[in-house]
């Protein structure tokens, strides 16, 4: 009977310490901005603000796995789209030619991220349209994600019931100095835009 307990007290050991290794292991995370509805704030640098997200408590213990940034890049400013791409986001091109085109797109990807992902996941959406919030309250209670809301002063009471954490996009931004001309230096004049139409689709 002894050796049968001490075989036990190792394996309650190996499982204590198997779920101790894994909180230690950071939970993937993903950014998702509806930057028609949540704009960069004038006069800031797009750059400056993707760093100052990225700054947030709510980054601890997750590590980045996918920013992403739905628009119509045509009718987005070319120095905000620049800025985005040296921060390394991901910018998706979605032509305003139907009503909630990019923010279908926007939960298109969500979704995605959240299937591959699933439990312990983090979500960051910037937004603060309603139509996000069934979505995001199905991440946060059927697929167990917890799903941080960085919405503007316009937000409905039930997208910010919907989500985990809030926080007004706006006011984290409020200590952003006026960006100067010129403060990111240019390496190349390549940008990155995907899904954007062909020539023959034009």
């Amino acid at each position: 009977e002894i050796p049968v307990m001490a075989s036990y007290n190792g394996w309650e050991s190996n499982k204590q310490q198997q779920h101790q290794n894994s909180e230690l292991i950071p939970r993937p995370l993903g950014i998702f901005w509806d930057i028609e509805n949540c704009s960069v704030p004038s006069g800031k640098s797009a750059f400056a603000v993707c760093d100052k997200i990225r700054k947030q408590d709510f980054f601890q213990g997750h590590r980045e796995i996918q920013f992403a940034v739905v628009c119509d890049a045509n009718k987005e400013s070319k120095n905000v789209l620049e800025e985005l791409d040296k921060a390394q986001v991901d910018i998706i091109h979605i032509a305003a030619t139907r009503k909630n085109a990019a923010d279908d797109k926007l939960k298109q990807i969500m979704r995605r991220f959240a299937d591959l992902h699933r439990d312990g996941s983090r979500i960051i959406l910037i937004s603060g349209d309603v139509d996000f919030a069934a979505d995001i309250a199905d991440f946060k209670r059927r697929m167990c994600l917890s799903v941080i809301l960085l919405h503007n002063s316009n937000a409905s009471e039930s997208l910010i019931l919907a989500a985990s954490e809030v926080h007004n996009f706006y006011d984290i931004l409020s200590t952003l100095p006026v960006k100067h001309e010129n403060i990111i230096t240019r390496i190349n004049d390549e940008l990155t835009v995907s899904n954007l139409p062909s020539i023959k689709d034009c």
